[in-house]
């Protein structure tokens, strides 16, 4: 797996390690161990960084070679899941603004999540979810009717409206 740059010069792709480490540095990411991501590369020549929208993903998943003795990635691919990530912490921060304005987004089934938690959509139904309940105080969900003025806890107001 090498790489040829746009002047035609050839070069080894960044290492695994290297995308582990910049994966790291950003916002909202949850890095695991170098290890973890060498074994999935070993396992199926893969590995994925980041979260991947909720409303129309993508995939996040970065090719993976072992070259001389040391895991590389793809640039290209690392590129683009960096990119798809961002956009899935943007679209969370806009569902978090959404909810707290009580617009619900998605259709019956779907699971969204927001920087505080979440919320599963029903028929007519969203059962809530904290990220940061005290498991051993309370649960940390909540149903809420969708068309009427369920209680949305902390979030007095107005009533939640379906986006799609």
């Amino acid at each position: 797996m090498v790489e040829v740059v746009s002047d035609g010069e050839r070069r080894l792709p960044p290492s695994l390690r290297d995308a582990v480490e910049g994966f790291r540095l950003e916002p909202g990411s949850n890095a695991n161990a170098y290890d973890w991501y060498r074994r999935q590369a070993q396992r199926s020549g893969r590995v994925s960084f980041g979260y991947a929208m909720q409303i129309s993903p993508h995939r996040i998943d970065v090719r993976a070679a072992k070259i001389r003795g040391a895991w590389m990635v793809r640039s290209a691919d690392f590129k683009d899941a960096m990119a798809e990530h961002r956009a899935a912490m943007a679209e969370r921060r806009a569902f978090t603004q959404d909810y707290r304005d009580h617009v619900l987004h998605g259709r019956p089934g779907d699971t969204l999540f927001t920087e505080l938690g979440g919320y599963h959509l029903y028929a007519d139904f969203h059962r809530g979810f904290s990220a940061f309940a005290k498991p051993w105080k309370d649960s940390g969900e909540w149903w809420t009717c969708n068309h009427c003025s369920g209680f949305f806890n902390d979030l007095k107001g107005s009533l939640p409206t379906l986006a799609n």
